[in-house]
């Protein structure tokens, strides 16, 4: 019984352990980081998206304390070459319920301004290169703390 146990683990560690085979048709991907300040500070927390000209292979992962962000397409590092539009979306509280229904929650508050959150209306944009690719990116904080100026 105790062999068989070790021919299981060494199984499950040759196996579970290998790193996953990439379809059929993926395109190679380049290291792509990003890095994205407000208010001149380091936006730690905040679920950044890329979506492309051509509507395919999105990238996307969340930035460190530092702000920044290193993209995966699927779950493989880095992003294929092309164009893209950047998503950034942080939430600041958890939902909140005023009558205890669920049907009812309100959405948590947005801690960055709301242009980022539709490919429509997001100005950010960048272009992934053969090799590595390195940006930054500073960001508006919402409306409201903006003393109702729109921008």
């Amino acid at each position: 019984m105790k062999h068989y146990s070790c021919l299981l683990l060494f199984i499950f560690c040759c196996f579970g352990c290998a790193a996953p085979t990439k379809p059929d048709g993926f395109p190679k991907l380049h290291p792509c980081e990003l890095r994205f300040t407000m208010n001149g500070e380091p936006l730690e927390g905040a679920m950044i998206s890329t979506i492309s000209s051509e509507g395919r292979w999105p990238s996307g992962g969340a930035t460190d304390r530092d702000g920044t962000v290193q993209l995966t397409t699927y779950r493989f590092s880095g992003v294929p070459e092309g164009e893209y539009k950047i998503l950034v979306a942080k939430d600041g509280l958890k939902p909140t319920s005023t009558s205890g229904d669920s049907d009812t929650e309100e959405l948590p508050p947005s801690l960055v301004h709301a242009k980022y959150a539709e490919a429509a209306t997001t100005p950010l944009a960048l272009t992934v290169k053969p090799g590595e690719n390195r940006f930054e990116f500073a960001v508006d904080p919402p409306m409201q703390y903006l003393g109702g100026n729109k921008k």
